[in-house]
């Protein structure tokens, strides 16, 4: 991909899971809007391994999915804000978090 059009970020904490269905449900619909587009997922100090899940996930698709860890639990701002530094697109949309995932 030679320009990343829209960058998708998707904070999560503790979603192992959810996180899969999240991540194929979010490339559906960005898929339907562009092919220039990449999903970042921040994982925000998950111990409960999510880490392992989306890992596999950037693995199967390194080319649209990249993953952020952060060692340690900062919460939903700061782990959006992380995932815009590492974005690359024109434009930056968020996922609304799931219930229970960030307090």
């Amino acid at each position: 991909m030679s320009h990343v059009h829209l960058s998708f970020i998707v904070a999560t904490h503790n979603d192992a899971a959810d996180i899969h269905a999240r991540i194929g449900e979010a490339q559906r619909q960005l898929a339907g809007v562009t092919d220039q587009y990449e999903i970042v997922i921040v994982d925000d100090g998950s111990n409960d391994g999510t880490s392992h899940v989306v890992d596999q996930l950037e693995q199967g698709d390194s080319r649209r999915l990249r993953v952020v860890h952060l060692s340690r639990r900062v919460g939903q701002k700061a782990a959006l804000e992380a995932g815009i530094a590492a974005a690359h697109g024109t434009f930056i949309a968020h996922a609304r978090p799931l219930p229970n995932t960030h307090s």
